[in-house]
């Protein structure tokens, strides 16, 4: 597995960068915001990565600091977080204000784990305010697919504005 890489910056693109270490380019799925903090083209970089393994493919996913990707690799635990998107909440809250907003969590009894929370958790990182996620979790499955109720409640919350 892949735990790091330091190297060339070779190049920058919207949510991916490009690192050459030892003459071997490797592609780095990463945040808009660590594209920016890497540096420039041309500059030695150092990121942690995350290998994420699949059976018809292999990402690295790339944050920079040890914080973000423990932050990441927690965010995959929870039922229903994918790397898509653990990785759009890190672009919006750095660990420490996602540790923050989820100790402050005051929907979700503490110890419970459902969808319903983890749909709740997930809008509470992507910046949505308590009123938010109760309007658009309200008419939802308890207990249905993660994944699934989180569309809906993006749905709902995209066709309010």
């Amino acid at each position: 597995m892949i735990g790091s890489l330091r190297g060339r910056l070779l190049h920058r693109g919207a949510g991916e960068v490009l690192v050459e270490v030892a003459g071997v380019g490797y592609v780095v799925v990463t945040s808009p915001t660590t594209v920016v903090a890497l540096g420039e083209v041309g500059d030695e970089v150092f990121v942690w990565i995350h290998h994420h393994l699949r059976e018809d493919a292999e990402t690295l996913y790339g944050f920079g600091s040890r914080d973000e990707r423990v932050t990441f690799d927690a965010l995959l635990g929870a039922h229903g977080v994918g790397p898509a998107l653990a990785l759009a909440i890190l672009s919006i809250h750095a660990p420490a204000a996602l540790a923050r907003i989820l100790a402050e969590d005051d929907v979700a009894v503490a110890g419970e784990r459902s969808a319903t929370t983890d749909v709740r958790e997930a809008l509470a990182g992507l910046g949505y305010s308590a009123d938010e996620i109760r309007s658009a979790t309200a008419e939802l499955a308890p207990d249905g697919d993660a994944a699934a109720m989180l569309r809906a409640a993006l749905q709902h919350l995209a066709g309010r504005r």
